[in-house]
């Protein structure tokens, strides 16, 4: 390839930014002429399917939510909450370990009648999943696991009995494919294969009874029913 300077222009939404490309045969560089910020949430959304997520997530920041405006949920690493809310709707739930801990406790107070609002003016520096690595066998297992516990603690009935049975499904199919397919060649199951699903089965069960009693004390509480709570879905 021979060395050559190109230009281009990355954005959106109106506002688009400058950038630089030197390449030569065996790199490419670029540099931005100034610096491009990646949103990861601006407020919490519900989303179809009943999943949380956060508005704007890997969106670059062009100035689109700028605006203060009432949310679905929280981040729980950019919030601050009063001690009145956290005596009516309580604490990060200590089972969940890490992830939906914080949408969970969302849900809760939004069934108490409490609001949440966004705040452009306020950023936090944030780098998503650090520690956990996103699309990891460990952060995809934590954030099926209580995702699906938040279903069973806040969800209408058929969605939260959905979710119960929508976990089991996938450790008994990877166990019984698994054991199939080693039995065919002679072999015994991988002992680190079966542990890994046996583990995941026995984590969401064993905290399976507390999310349950949860959801029947807060749905003696709640003073906003499912059909409001749905209202706040979006599609996307």
């Amino acid at each position: 390839m021979c060395s050559s300077d190109l230009h281009a222009r990355v954005g959106g939404r109106g506002e688009q930014l400058e950038v630089h490309l030197s390449t030569d045969s065996a790199t490419v560089e670029c540099e931005v002429s100034q610096a491009l910020r990646v949103l990861n949430s601006a407020g919490g959304g519900l989303y179809r399917g009943w999943h949380g997520g956060d508005r704007g997530f890997l969106e670059p920041d062009l100035g689109q939510y700028d605006t203060p405006c009432e949310v679905f949920s929280w981040c729980g690493g950019a919030v601050v909450l009063s001690a009145e809310y956290l005596r009516d709707a309580g604490i990060f739930d200590p089972t969940y370990f890490l992830y939906y801990e914080d949408f969970d406790l969302a849900w809760r107070g939004r069934q108490l009648g409490w609001t949440y609002r966004y705040e452009p003016s306020v950023s936090v520096l944030h780098e998503h999943a650090y520690s956990s690595k996103a699309g990891s066998v460990f952060f995809n297992f934590w954030v099926n696991r209580n995702r699906r516990l938040t279903l069973v603690k806040n969800a209408p009935r058929a969605v939260a009995f959905n979710a119960i049975v929508g976990f089991y499904v996938k450790p008994v199919r990877v166990l019984a494919v698994h054991v199939l397919a080693r039995l065919r060649r002679l072999r015994p199951p991988s002992p680190s294969v079966v542990k890994a699903e046996l583990e995941a089965i026995w984590s969401f069960t064993s905290a399976l009874p507390a999310a349950i009693a949860a959801r029947r004390r807060m749905r003696r509480r709640r003073v906003v029913g499912d059909a409001a709570i749905q209202e706040w879905m979006l599609t996307k």
